[in-house]
């Protein structure tokens, strides 16, 4: 029926704040919908008890007591507590400063020298495909591969694979060859 509830109008309303045309609308709307009808009733209930209550005037010492109070703290005082923080200018020093930090991580990262390569705890050979089909455990050797201790290196009638061991040399493994390697010191 109506696209939005009048509840937030209410108090203008009551206290006839709004245009002939919005108030209109708005008895309009509260007479459909039982949301916003009940919303007023309770804010014109609240009005009506407001209405009754006696108007008394503070005494002029309450005022001078708030206002004592309000000069001790020391956020009142300019300059002290945390109300530097308000300003803009120095939310744009800290962000800056925050800028600045993560300019010179970034440039560290980049500039830091490269970590070393892991330690391999397992011995293992390089192993280099010449020609045919090689494999080292159940996967073909496309070019290299590693050949670790109680893998299988197979070749088969028409290749020939090329064992890096250690640092003494190379080995030429020929056609229709399978080998393992058991220990590496």
């Amino acid at each position: 029926m109506f696209s939005k509830h009048v509840s937030k109008n209410i108090s203008a309303y009551c206290h006839g704040e709004l245009s002939v045309d919005e108030s209109r609308e708005f008895s309009e709307h509260i007479l459909a919908c039982a949301r916003c009808r009940s919303a007023y009733e309770e804010i014109k209930l609240g009005i009506k008890f407001a209405e009754q209550l006696p108007q008394l005037s503070p005494s002029a010492s309450l005022w001078q007591n708030i206002e004592a109070k309000i000069e001790t703290t020391p956020a009142s005082r300019p300059g002290s507590g945390w109300a530097f923080l308000n300003s803009w200018q120095t939310q744009l020093a800290a962000a800056a400063v925050v800028l600045l930090v993560v300019a010179v991580l970034g440039i560290w990262w980049m500039r830091r020298p490269p970590l070393p390569p892991p330690v391999n705890t397992v011995a293992s050979w390089e192993v280099e495909r010449v020609n045919g089909t090689v494999r080292v455990g159940s996967c073909d050797v496309e070019k290299k591969a590693q050949l670790t201790v109680g893998e299988w290196l197979e070749t088969d009638g028409n290749s020939v694979a090329q064992v890096a061991v250690s640092s003494i040399g190379h080995v030429e493994v020929d056609s229709n060859t399978r080998i393992r390697l058991v220990t590496s010191a």
